[in-house]
């Protein structure tokens, strides 16, 4: 196991002694000169109709919380994209941003960053596909496991495709106390070999993992802890693969309201109108889920183990950047 695997499976300590704040910069905080009320601007989303974008295209940065005057956004990097329209709403500034060149095929990054005068406040990676087409075959999502009323998760972040047209892949996996690759798994099914239909949305079947390609996989897996999230980055897919998954384990905070219902709010993103599975034990059911404020809508599904529930929760755009995802659960 080489050190990035090592520091992947460590995060938790280094989380209980408060390093992580102090080894990696934040890449998703608000930070606030002492004149500047923190509590203007709330959170920023890159949202698209799809996370694979041609010449033209168009994508909208979304700042919550943004007053009208003191600000300034760039979007990064200039040569890729430039601002085209800017748009206020009732609880948001949007700044509608176009693709303008192609030059660069495949994932491409970027950076939203919103400052005051020579104060950066904020700044937010995102990710897009440039210059391809999307896969004839294409879903992604993510399932969450709430192991029990403690936090205890677990979380697979799946994308299949095809033809599978990455090479490699970054996921915003959520930062969870104790939080641990699991690594049995991905040794097994980090690349998708097969996939199958389920209701209307393609899911991986089968997996193989990176020493069925000559490789080990801490060759093919960077860990990057940022604020509030962890990118899990597969560095290299091969050729063959029909898409790639992650898994993960911890602990997450869940907050209780008076009402005695129970909040789970997680990182994620880079997902392109993903499919959302959440499974519970059977004494708690889904109330409502948001992603930034914004309500979604969800359904029970049958896709739970015995003792438990399952509910799928449809976002309806592509989220380039990472963002909340806040569930409320009742007592069933």
């Amino acid at each position: 196991m080489n050190r990035q695997i090592r520091a992947a499976i460590a995060i938790s300590a280094f989380l209980a002694l408060g390093m992580v704040a102090i080894l990696f910069y934040s890449l998703h905080r608000v930070h606030p000169p002492s004149s500047y009320s923190s509590g203007s601007i709330l959170a920023a989303m890159v949202l698209s109709n799809t996370s694979y974008l041609n010449l033209g295209d168009v994508f909208t940065v979304k700042i919550i919380g943004m007053g009208e005057s003191g600000f300034s956004v760039r979007i990064e990097p200039s040569s890729l994209f430039t601002v085209v329209e800017r748009r206020s709403t009732e609880k948001a500034v949007e700044f509608i941003v176009s693709v303008k060149e192609t030059k660069v095929q495949g994932l491409a990054s970027g950076r939203v960053l919103v400052s005051r005068g020579e104060t950066l406040l904020l700044e937010v990676p995102f990710y897009a596909v440039i210059g391809l087409s999307q896969p004839t075959i294409y879903s992604n999502g993510a399932i969450l496991e709430v192991r029990g009323e403690n936090g205890s998760l677990r979380v697979w972040i799946w994308e299949v495709g095809i033809p599978y047209k990455l090479s490699s892949r970054p996921f915003f996996a959520p930062k969870l106390e104790g939080f641990m690759l699991l690594q049995d798994y991905l040794n097994l099914q980090l690349y998708v070999s097969s996939v199958t239909l389920r209701q209307g949305v393609w899911w991986p079947l089968r997996g193989l993992g990176p020493q069925n390609f000559q490789k080990e996989l801490e060759d093919v897996i960077l860990v990057k802890p940022a604020d509030d999230y962890i990118i899990v980055n597969v560095t290299e897919i091969p050729l063959s693969a029909k898409g790639s998954s992650i898994a993960i384990s911890g602990t997450a905070s869940i907050k209780e309201t008076l009402e005695g219902r129970k909040i789970l709010k997680l990182t994620l993103g880079f997902l392109d109108k993903p499919h959302i599975y959440v499974i519970v034990p059977e004494k708690l059911s889904v109330a409502s889920a948001s992603a930034a404020g914004e309500e979604l809508a969800f359904s029970t599904c049958i896709y739970a183990p015995p003792g438990y529930r399952c509910y799928q929760i449809d976002v309806p755009k592509a989220i380039l950047s990472p963002f909340d995802l806040e569930i409320i659960f009742s007592k069933a």
